[in-house]
């Protein structure tokens, strides 16, 4: 049952200056914020049983590193008295914000931006911690009409849509909690404008309905806006506000439906594992290198560009010695009564999800982008056949060789360990 559930909600705006780079399309795009359609913001659902206290909270960026993540963990954990593996902190993965690692070809973190940062956020987490108050708590999932559609250049048999999950904690002062969905935040394509695209439009839809909410993407490493599929970068405000309002107005709706109780346990874990990676042969990757400079001096195109800066920095790794065999990833279970939130380093696809979900064994909702952003995750079958983008080349942004295809297995085990 748990003891009597206290639950605060703060918000910090982190909408970053005019000029710096933004970042997650394309190679070298030179993309640098112009203007703000909508404010990014910092959002904490703080929960306390009396006994675990547990920071929830998601940012309006398209991810942080893991080292970058701990940090700011700790400070929030100090800033709410809890312990560090009790702070989940999500991106909800817009591609409309700004440059927060280094991703290759896709802009550069402003410093200034990144080391005011740490503490906006820890702002919000503050004011969460000032705003508690006595709440009964609640979740559902439930079907809404899908916004998404699987990107793979062959979709997998078992891929469904996913369903919406919501959490409630109903307060005298107000009802707080969070709306939880997977699918890729790129309805906008490639801009020059801050949003948060269509996560923060649900935001905004189930505040309308007297609901203060954050957002927490799932596993959507496969997933895109349907505005992609008739054309690719077609997408327009009109239609993160549609978006928006599909997935609030029924988030709303399961939220008024949800039984709410008085009392629910809280608990927190974590696990640090290693995610093997295929180390290329030094010869094989010194040839590569050849080429890709050969195309680059012919062509001059960013794509060869990128090719031969990821081939030279590859090689520099294996030639050094620290082309490590593994990556770190970290696999955290937050749980709120029955529930079990399974937050995971990385761009997940689904099929990982749905594979996360059964290792739970009851009750699940996946996170992604939690607590760092190691890149994509893909199904055994999708790092087998290493056809598409998130299982071949987009290793390369984020600075590490592909996965070997046991990777996904290793994330479920973790999670089933921690249960």
């Amino acid at each position: 049952m748990g003891g009597p559930v206290r639950a605060g909600f703060g918000t910090s705006e982190i909408t970053p200056p005019p000029g710096v780079d933004l970042t997650g399309y394309g190679f070298y795009r030179d993309r640098r914020l112009e203007r703000v359609l909508d404010p990014l913001y910092a959002r904490c659902l703080l929960l306390d049983d009396g006994q675990t206290r547990l920071a929830i909270v998601s940012c309006d960026l398209i991810g942080l590193t893991i080292p970058f993540s701990d940090d700011v963990r700790r400070r929030i954990a100090e800033a709410c008295g809890t312990r560090a593996d009790g702070v989940m902190l999500a991106c909800t993965h817009t591609h409309s914000g700004p440059a927060t690692a280094d991703l290759l070809g896709m802009g550069s973190a402003d410093a200034d931006f990144m080391a005011r940062l740490p503490g906006l956020i820890v702002e919000a987490c503050a004011a969460a911690a000032a705003d508690l108050a006595p709440a009964d708590v609640g979740w559902a999932t439930g079907e809404v009409e899908a916004i998404g559609h699987c990107r793979l250049p062959e979709e997998p048999v078992d891929y469904e849509d996913p369903k919406l999950g919501v959490l409630v904690c109903r307060r005298a002062t107000g009802d707080v909690g969070f709306v939880q969905y997977a699918c890729h935040a790129v309805t906008l394509g490639i801009n020059r404008e801050c949003s948060a695209d269509y996560p923060g439009a649900v935001v905004r839809a189930v505040r309308s309905h007297g609901v203060e909410a954050l957002f927490l993407n799932g596993p959507a490493g496969d997933i895109d806006p349907l505005v992609n599929k008739a054309q690719w970068g077609s997408g327009t405000p009109g239609d993160v506000e549609r978006y928006g309002r599909q997935l609030g107005d029924r988030s709303a709706e399961l939220m008024r439906r949800v039984e709410c109780r008085a009392g629910a346990e809280l608990g927190a874990a974590e696990a640090r594992i290693g995610l093997p990676v295929r180390v290329p042969d030094k010869a094989a990757l010194a040839e590569e290198h050849a080429r890709a400079l050969e195309r680059l001096a012919a062509t001059h195109e960013p794509a060869d560009r990128f090719e031969a800066e990821a081939c030279e920095r590859a090689l520099a790794r294996v030639r050094s010695g620290r082309a490590l065999d593994t990556v770190e990833f970290v696999v955290q279970v937050v749980r709120i009564g029955a529930l079990r939130l399974v937050g995971l380093s990385g761009e997940v696809y689904s099929g990982v999800g749905r594979a996360v979900v059964r290792a739970a064994g009851g009750p699940a909702m996946v996170v992604a982008q939690a607590n760092g952003a190691l890149g994509y995750i893909p199904d055994e079958a999708a790092l087998a056949a290493g056809a598409d983008y998130g299982s071949s080349g987009a290793a390369k942004i984020y600075g590490h060789f592909p996965l070997e295809p046991e990777a996904p297995r290793r994330i479920v085990e973790a999670v089933h360990g921690l249960l």
